[in-house]
């Protein structure tokens, strides 16, 4: 879980043009927080044996919640996100699920423009986070 949460603290600094954190506590709240859920499952990807990324997903009423995909900055662009949404694919088919959903920052482009690469649509729900306020996307993908 440290991993994940370094890796997400990085990730969201990078993506918001912020100081780097000197680690990922501020995210560990989070992460245990959707890691408690029933059936959670927590996926770390690794390059050359150093985290590199996580999903963290976990089912809810028919369809398979993703609660996190995140790349450590210095392994953007080299496939990770693509290779942990297969996994969560795969997960998602061996598991029955035929719906997968995840909420997604609206202008978070780099983000929103991986998913739907990877099939998933816009459902046309939005709502402002409770937190930071900005206007988050719900997007959906129907497994084939």
């Amino acid at each position: 879980m440290d991993h994940a949460a370094r890796i997400w603290a990085d990730a969201a600094a990078q993506r918001d043009h912020k100081p780097l954190p000197e680690d990922g506590s501020n995210a560990l709240a989070g992460i245990h927080r959707r890691l408690a859920l029933p059936e959670a499952r927590l996926v770390v990807a690794s390059k050359a044996t150093v985290p590199a990324g996580f999903t963290i997903s976990s089912p809810h009423d028919g369809y398979l919640e993703i609660y996190y995909v995140a790349v450590a900055p210095n392994f953007w662009g080299q496939g990770v996100a693509r290779e942990l949404l297969a996994d969560v694919d795969r997960h998602a088919q061996n598991a029955g699920v035929q719906e997968l959903r995840l909420w997604v920052i609206a202008e978070n482009s780099r983000a929103t423009d991986l998913y739907q690469a990877n099939g998933y649509r816009d459902s046309g729900q939005e709502l402002a986070d409770e937190t930071t306020g900005r206007i988050e996307l719900l997007l959906s993908k129907t497994m084939g």
